[in-house]
């Protein structure tokens, strides 16, 4: 599914500036973690409402452990 990440932490993400932020991202599922997809923080599998950010974008975001995010895609937000 592609979708955007339109809110950190309650926070629209609109203007900033990070590449990220200004395209759809492709978003999957999957109840085994991927091979290539280190877990450097949190546990796997996600629980219901909880994401997986790969590290480098989320720390470009400034994203955390804990933080709430939002992605919007077909007309839906989750």
């Amino acid at each position: 599914m592609r979708a955007r990440l339109t809110q950190i932490n309650g926070q629209v993400t609109e203007g900033n500036k990070d590449e990220a932020l200004n395209r759809e991202l492709n978003l999957t599922w999957s109840r085994e973690r991927p091979d290539h997809n280190p877990l450097v923080a949190g546990s796997w599998p996600p629980k219901s409402g909880e994401v997986s950010i790969e590290e480098g974008l989320a720390q470009r975001l400034g994203v955390k452990l804990g933080d709430s995010v939002t992605f919007t895609g077909d007309t839906q937000d989750f």
